[in-house]
């Protein structure tokens, strides 16, 4: 649940392939209930019951589930560890409304990873971003 999926010990052996085998597991779930593979949008939750070490490590690992053929989902936008980074490296407190610069940065690390669809607080900046980094790509 969001008020306490932080709280306690969150560990992962490898968290790229426990995020990999639920994805494999869920997809077979729903292909015995009707749902064909190819309607499946892979969202590895960025921030729910991972710490920051985690999130960045599924980011920059990211390309590892284009094995599954299917569109990645990534939701970054203003997220708290994204704080965390600020303030342990810059000594910086950050609201959420004040991360976008940090957002941006790690939207450009999921794109080149395979990132295809991007949720976002802040479209329009988020949008032009995308625009001139997909004509450096």
């Amino acid at each position: 649940k969001p008020k306490t999926m932080q709280k306690g010990e969150i560990t992962y052996i490898d968290i790229i392939k426990e995020i990999s085998t639920f994805f494999t597991d869920q997809i077979a779930h729903g292909e015995i209930h009707g749902i064909k593979k190819e309607q499946f949008i892979l969202d590895p939750g960025i921030g729910f019951g991972k710490t920051v070490e985690q999130n960045i490590e599924i980011i920059k690992r990211l390309e590892e589930f284009q094995t599954f053929g299917l569109p990645l989902a990534i939701g970054i936008s203003r997220k708290s560890h994204l704080g965390a980074i600020l303030k342990k490296e810059i000594n910086l407190e950050t609201k959420p409304t004040e991360r976008l610069e940090a957002s941006l940065a790690e939207t450009a690390v999921a794109i080149q990873n395979g990132a295809r669809i991007i949720r976002t607080h802040d479209i329009l900046q988020t949008k032009k971003f995308i625009t001139v980094l997909e004509k450096l790509l």
